[in-house]
């Protein structure tokens, strides 16, 4: 998982193993300001994508192409990470983004801690 502001996007994508962990760490994620609401954008190319791939995997099958189960393209699922140290009014902040009236994703997972197995 990582989130990255769209101008540093091309940096992390070329980087090697470890310039991707530095990045990580010193991007601040995704911005999602009044100014500059990436987050918005992300969450409305990925539901745009998703979107047109489910209608093509869709007329496939209408067209008689089989595909396992596996490979069926279910519903998007949403998680938004914050650990008990994250910052309530960020959460709250990311969680309004979510709520857009023109994205409308009420149902999202909340992530507050990595299960180790």
């Amino acid at each position: 998982m990582f989130g990255a502001p769209a101008s540093k996007l091309g940096d992390y994508l070329n980087a090697s193993g470890e310039q991707k962990k530095e990045l990580i760490k010193d991007n601040g994620g995704i911005p999602y300001d009044s100014t500059n609401n990436e987050l918005f954008i992300w969450i409305q190319a990925i539901q745009t994508v998703h979107y047109q791939a489910k209608q093509e995997q869709k007329e496939n099958i209408q067209a008689g192409i089989v595909y396992k189960p596996k490979e069926v393209m279910q519903k998007l699922k949403y998680a938004i990470k914050a650990d008990g140290n994250a910052n309530y009014e960020k959460v709250q902040k990311v969680i309004s983004v979510f709520q857009d009236p023109q994205l409308h994703i009420n149902s999202f997972s909340l992530i507050t801690d990595m299960e180790k197995f």
